[in-house]
């Protein structure tokens, strides 16, 4: 190449780039037009979409835990305006039809709803509380799943339409007549809950009665006839008035005083039946209950059939060490006496211990009713046993006032019960005076326990030897 076409053709390809932009022929990348991507394109308007729709576009949590209470971790706006889902939605339509003591079971809401049970339980407790749910307690969440708020208002509801409002009306037309002695609460436990052991149809057929009395009180109730048993048991205790002493009635009189005082307490205080330690301990006696195979276990009641009883002023009963029906000419002394709770005289020992030790003894049970006697300080014979619970002792002494009486087993019993001073006072150092059986109640110095063995001797009791640490006498001053 000729030099000059060289010098020519270098000029050319190394010309400034200011130049080459200025005539056109060089462009900047950020110039040049953005080649079209259709995929690159729907992700930036899908995008767009997105964060348009979510309410949360800018951050924090989405959604929470299915079966937690939204009220409680929202508040009451966010909760109202939180879109449920459709199993939740169920269920409150549900929840939202039931009333103050509306029948409902856990298992039947989760069937309609779909919703799990944990999650009907919480919204229960949390939203529901007109329906007087528990609040919290593990066992009343799990409880709630396989019961109902008034199980017995269905089974009721279940007995009138099988006829059993027409039993009940031809058993209370004379329940002890021959006649009638085939409608017994037995015989219509065994006829309408077959399937059911007889405690518990026998239970459920006097819950029946109690709601038919509410009900139906025009209904006539004839005064039952006296059973035989009945009728022989007062032959009993007459004849046994006659080998006591004057001063052995006169105790028995201040001991009945005694147990009515504090059924009276209790009908002035029914609430104190299920929020005091001695109304908690006299429950517990109340529901204790032996099973065929000897075992023990608890039939505990709502506490509106506690707050019931106690309002009757039924409540405590005297309790015979040696049973009246033995015909032991030795009953209606002091030392006979115990003072207990009336439904565990008749409905644990007489109902069903004495019924099971007459079949036969087994030796748990027998250890085990007798360490529950002894820690009750309750001593009694049973068939096929004899005297099981709290040693001999002293039932009666003279009090540390000249005239007055002390019975320290009922009073150990009543402690034992966690009984309160006021209750205590009806034993201790009390004394009949002149008019219609007035007392003078005054609490001994020195309580009831310890092994002082100060004072003057017991003056009756099968034991020479005192109180054994039993009684603690007050200081005469």
């Amino acid at each position: 190449m000729r030099p000059d076409k060289q010098k020519q053709m270098m000029a050319y390809l190394t010309r400034p780039a200011k130049q080459l932009v200025e005539t056109g022929q060089l462009k900047f990348a950020s110039d040049l037009a953005k080649p079209v991507d259709k995929f690159e394109v729907q992700q930036i308007k899908l995008f767009n979409d997105f964060n348009t729709r979510n309410p949360r576009a800018d951050g924090g949590r989405i959604g929470f835990q299915e079966g937690t209470s939204p009220m409680a971790r929202f508040g009451n706006k966010a909760y109202l305006s939180r879109k449920d889902s459709p199993n939740i939605v169920k269920l409150k339509k549900l929840l939202n039809n039931l009333k103050p003591g509306d029948n409902f079971s856990i298992s039947k809401l989760a069937k309609k709803s779909g919703a799990t049970r944990k999650t009907i339980s919480q919204y229960l407790k949390k939203d529901y509380p007109q329906l007087g749910l528990g609040t919290g307690k593990e066992s009343q969440v799990k409880g709630l799943a396989s019961r109902t708020v008034d199980k017995g208002n269905i089974e009721y509801k279940n007995l009138l339409k099988k006829g059993y409002l027409e039993d009940y009306k031809n058993k209370i037309k004379d329940v002890r007549s021959t006649a009638q002695k085939n409608l017994s609460n037995k015989a219509l436990a065994k006829k309408y809950f077959p399937n059911l052991s007889d405690v518990a149809a026998i239970g459920r057929i006097e819950r029946a009665n109690a709601r038919i009395r509410k009900e139906f009180p025009d209904l006539t109730y004839k005064k039952a006839k006296p059973q035989a048993s009945s009728i022989k048991r007062a032959g009993f205790e007459k004849e046994a008035k006659k080998f006591a002493s004057e001063a052995d009635l006169k105790d028995f009189k201040l001991i009945d005083q005694g147990k009515k005082n504090i059924n009276k307490f209790f009908k002035n205080n029914p609430d104190a039946i299920n929020n005091t330690a001695f109304g908690r301990n006299i429950k517990n006696m109340m529901a204790i209950r032996i099973g065929q195979d000897g075992n023990f276990y608890s039939r505990v009641m709502p506490n509106e059939y506690y707050l019931k009883k106690a309002k009757e002023g039924k409540l405590f009963d005297v309790f015979d060490m040696k049973a009246v029906k033995s015909g032991s000419k030795f009953v209606r002394v002091p030392y006979n006496i115990n003072l207990t709770p009336g439904q565990f005289n008749s409905a644990f020992i007489e109902g069903q211990v004495n019924k099971l030790f007459t079949k036969g003894i087994n030796a748990d049970s027998v250890k085990n009713l007798n360490n529950f006697l002894v820690d009750k300080n309750i001593r009694v014979e049973l068939p096929n046993v004899g005297y099981m619970g709290a040693k001999p002792d002293v039932a009666v002494t003279a009090g540390t006032k000249e005239g007055t009486r002390t019975f320290p087993r009922i009073v150990e019993t009543l402690k034992k019960m966690e009984a309160p001073t006021n209750i205590l006072k009806n034993f201790i150092d009390i004394a009949p005076l002149p008019g219609p059986f007035k007392f003078i109640k005054k609490f001994a110095e020195g309580g009831l326990s310890g092994g002082d063995k100060s004072g003057p001797p017991p003056e009756r009791g099968p034991n020479p030897q005192g109180l054994l640490s039993l009684m603690k006498r007050g200081m005469k001053i």
